[in-house]
C-alpha cells in the first residue's frame, strides 16, 4: 500500500531520527509540522518552508539556533514490512528508503553500505548501524510498519 513516510532531524541529535508514516501527504505535512512544534517546545505552529527535491517533500525550520528537518518519501510498503532508511547529517541532511523487507535484509543492506562509507568510524547497533565518513555521519535506521 501506499504512504508518505515522514523523516525528521533536529540540530542535536544526528543519529535520533524519528519517522512515522501516513495514509495522504496532507497528514505527512500536518505531522512534518508537528515534528517541528513538539521539538522546539511551542504550542503554536511554527513558519515552516517547503521544496520539493526529487520526488521528496522537505519542510523544514531554522532559527536563529536550532534547525529541524523533516523529508516526505512516498514509499509502498504492506503491514509488517521493515523499512530501511539511510540519513545523513553534518553537511546537510537527507534521507533515502534503501529496502522494504524483513530486518535482516535491512540489516544486511546497511552493513554492506556503511562499511562502504565508514572512512572513521563504524558502529552497530540492534536496529541502527552508524557510519563516520569524515564529513557526515551516516545512519541506517530499521523503522517497522504496523497498521
Amino acid at each position: 500500500m501506499r504512504k508518505w513516510l515522514v523523516c525528521g532531524l533536529d540540530d542535536e541529535h544526528y543519529s535520533d531520527a524519528t519517522y512515522s508514516l501516513h495514509d495522504t501527504i496532507d497528514n505527512a505535512i500536518e505531522a512534518a509540522k508537528a515534528n517541528v512544534a513538539d521539538c522546539l517546545g511551542l504550542d503554536y505552529d511554527p513558519e515552516v518552508s517547503m521544496e520539493c527535491d526529487h520526488e521528496k517533500l522537505r519542510v523544514e525550520y531554522a532559527g536563529d539556533t536550532c534547525f529541524y528537518v523533516n523529508v516526505i518519501i512516498e514509499i509502498s510498503v504492506n503491514d509488517g514490512d521493515f523499512i530501511g532508511i539511510l540519513h545523513h547529517a553534518y553537511d546537510g541532511i537527507d534521507f533515502f528508503v534503501k529496502v522494504t523487507g524483513s530486518r535482516e535484509e535491512c540489516l544486511a543492506k546497511f552493513k554492506e553500505e556503511c562499511k562502504a562509507l565508514a572512512d572513521v568510524s563504524y558502529r552497530e547497533y540492534t536496529d541502527q548501524i552508524i557510519a563516520d565518513d569524515g564529513i557526515n555521519w551516516w545512519v541506517g535506521d530499521i523503522y517497522k510498519f504496523k497498521k
